[in-house]
């Protein structure tokens, strides 16, 4: 299944959250010569943890995305600047949703759980769940030709699944994923321990597989799988 994948798109609300949920994964598919493409929804510029920092951390969020994308291996990053804890399921960025993934035409999407504490992790699933049905709707024309993504997975950031649907074996790239996360250094205050945590869940995820570190992921049933 993962060895058919040719192009992935991932929703993420911020430019840390595809690292956490997905990270060691989109590792894995751009080391083997597939094309990855991340949207962030909000740059997270309220995520100071000193008024020092206000004004400093939106310049220094979208470096930090840039560094990451690089260890990574992320293609194309599209960031569509909503406001941090303000975006909303609306019109404009539902659109833009179906717009992207008519653009993209992915094999596969990750995107943001339901039960996600976070505002913005919610209306991500939201949105690009039900995108993904409209982008293969034979409707608004002008948004490019209609295209029907087989597959949608949920990722786990903070929230974990119970039954994960997919396991995916990350043991050679945990690596990248924890390189990735240290460009991420304006975030450390706000979350402690971040690297003990991504190292541990993989772990726990990896022993469910039988492998030394895996990503745990839920495929979504918001669409029926066509065949």
């Amino acid at each position: 299944m993962i060895e058919n994948w040719q192009r992935i798109l991932v929703f993420s609300a911020h430019p840390d959250d595809e690292i956490l949920g997905v990270g060691g994964t989109i590792a894995k598919l751009s080391k083997s010569g597939k094309e990855v493409y991340v949207v962030t929804f909000a740059i997270g510029e309220t995520s100071y943890s000193s008024i020092e920092m206000k004004e400093k951390m939106r310049e220094l969020r979208l470096k930090e995305a840039e560094e990451c994308n690089k260890v990574l291996g992320i293609k194309e990053r599209i960031i569509l600047y909503k406001p941090n804890q303000g975006i909303t399921n609306d019109r404009e960025t539902y659109q833009e949703c179906v717009k992207i993934i008519r653009k993209y035409k992915p094999d596969v999407i990750f995107t943001h759980y339901k039960e996600d504490k976070h505002r913005d992790h919610r209306a991500v699933w939201e949105i690009t769940d039900e995108a993904r049905w409209k982008a293969a709707e034979n409707v608004l024309a002008d948004f490019g030709t209609p295209w029907y993504t087989p597959e949608l997975y949920y990722y786990e950031v903070i929230e974990l699944f119970t039954y994960p649907s997919l396991l995916i074996d990350i043991t050679d790239t945990l690596d990248r994923k924890v390189e990735a996360m240290k460009t991420q250094s304006s975030q450390f205050p706000v979350l402690p321990g971040v690297i003990e945590y991504i190292e541990g869940l993989g772990k726990v995820r990896g022993y469910l597989r039988g492998t030394k570190y895996a990503e745990a992921f839920l495929s979504s049933n918001f669409i029926a799988r066509l065949e």
